[in-house]
């Protein structure tokens, strides 16, 4: 639970200067909840991120790389070749159709997006509601002050919200305290508690055999077989990066 409760110290990290940067050991996404329409649906899922302008996104953020790769550079796992989802919003109509979701049906007009109120989580929020509306999707905000951790826990773990803006490092705490262990960008310390179907910081309500598989293998992989845990993590990078139970808006520094 402690990671969940971290985000007014997580929002902190926003205001870091990328020249500060040493790297990145964590994610800010836009967080799908599988269990609500239409994003139980992945052509939906892909068309919102044809739709975000992830452009804006990085700049709004002051970030300094647009995401393709779900996995961070520099983290074991990490594809260049993943490229970032163009801003297509014909292409992001077309799946909007496939996917069977026309801009006239009332599932798509009362959408509800969680965010806390820092400065530039309200302009990304805002930002994605205006790009949504584009392919007949109406978000409304749902706004938590970021200091009222409790509220903010309980919006989350309820799954009320159709969407929600969160960030996640491989150990928040450890980071900002300097007492951070030799492998806290492990990638596995990134990716186990948000997509494992049973995550400690799963709220999307992500469950997929094949994610839990290759996960709970390179748990039992030692650091001694790295190109071993770089193959497995790929493969969960791929997978991640199709079924999009998160679209990464942009990689967090480490400090």
């Amino acid at each position: 639970m402690r990671n969940k409760l971290s985000f007014a110290l997580l929002s902190l990290l926003l205001l870091v200067s990328p020249c500060l940067s040493l790297g990145y050991d964590g994610i800010f996404f836009l967080g799908f909840n599988l269990e609500k329409e239409p994003f139980n649906n992945v052509y939906v899922r892909q068309a919102v991120a044809h739709a975000v302008d992830m452009k804006t996104i990085v700049k709004l953020a002051s970030a300094e790389i647009v995401p393709g790769s779900v996995i961070p550079p520099g983290m074991t796992g990490y594809q260049k070749e993943l490229l970032p989802y163009s801003l297509d919003l014909k292409q992001a109509k077309v799946l909007m159709r496939r996917g069977k979701y026309l801009p006239v049906n009332p599932k798509l007009k009362n959408i509800s997006l969680l965010h806390t109120d820092g400065v530039k989580t309200t302009a990304i929020a805002k930002e994605v509601q205006n790009n949504l509306r584009a392919i007949g999707i109406k978000v409304s905000l749902f706004q938590v002050k970021y200091q009222n951790e409790l509220k903010w826990n309980e919006e989350l773990v309820s799954r009320r919200h159709h969407l929600y803006l969160l960030g996640y490092k491989t150990d928040l705490i450890a980071g900002l305290t300097m007492e951070a262990a030799p492998d806290v960008t492990d990638t596995y310390k990134l990716l186990e508690p948000l997509f494992h179907s049973k995550g400690a910081v799963n709220l999307s309500g992500f469950n997929n055999s094949t994610i839990d598989m290759l996960l709970d293998q390179v748990s039992v992989i030692g650091y001694a077989y790295q190109l071993e845990r770089d193959l497995k993590l790929k493969e969960v990078n791929k997978v991640l990066y199709q079924e999009l139970p998160a679209l990464v808006l942009f990689y967090i520094p480490k400090l």
